[in-house]
């Protein structure tokens, strides 16, 4: 695809398909950190801030309109799909000329979440409002252990440490 004006002329034109933009999320990372009851004993009371960070591009040949992105969170299932995440986060993407890139790093999506092993998912103008040449890439999931979950009572940890 080649997109706009030849040289010496002042016509638009495009060969061989359509000019588009191609908006695109890599490096989608969780990370996170106890907050509420830190006291170094896993129990349920334990509470966590998730902060994520991840790369918006424009592979595209134009330039995108401004959007927006969403993240989602649900349990831990197999890591193939967003279906029964709910939303937890969203921000804003500015319009972006074509190869361009915008890193996002440690913002902070969810607070006060309880131990477990959850799924988080972000999705890149969740609502289609940008014609793009590619849609297949406008997600990606991040499955990494964020909280894991340890079984254990008062009754274990008191006879761990007693």
């Amino acid at each position: 695809v080649i997109c706009g004006a030849a040289e010496g002329y002042s016509e638009m034109f495009v060969i061989n398909g359509t000019c588009k933009p191609d908006l695109k999320v890599d490096n989608f990372h969780i990370s996170y950190e106890e907050n509420y009851d830190n006291d170094g004993i896993v129990e349920s009371t334990d509470r966590f801030t998730i902060k994520a960070s991840f790369v918006i591009r424009n592979i595209g040949e134009s330039e995108s309109e401004t959007t927006n992105y969403l993240i989602k969170r649900k349990e831990f299932s197999d890591c193939s799909s967003q279906v029964g995440a709910t939303a937890k986060y969203s921000g804003d993407i500015v319009a972006m000329g074509p190869g361009s890139s915008k890193v996002y790093n440690n913002i902070v999506i969810d607070t006060n979440v309880p131990r477990g092993i959850y799924e988080y998912w972000i999705i890149i103008d969740p609502n289609n409002l940008i014609d793009e040449s590619d849609e297949s890439n406008n997600s990606n999931g991040s499955c990494d252990d964020v909280i894991k979950a340890e079984n254990c009572s008062w009754g274990a940890i008191k006879r761990i440490y007693k």
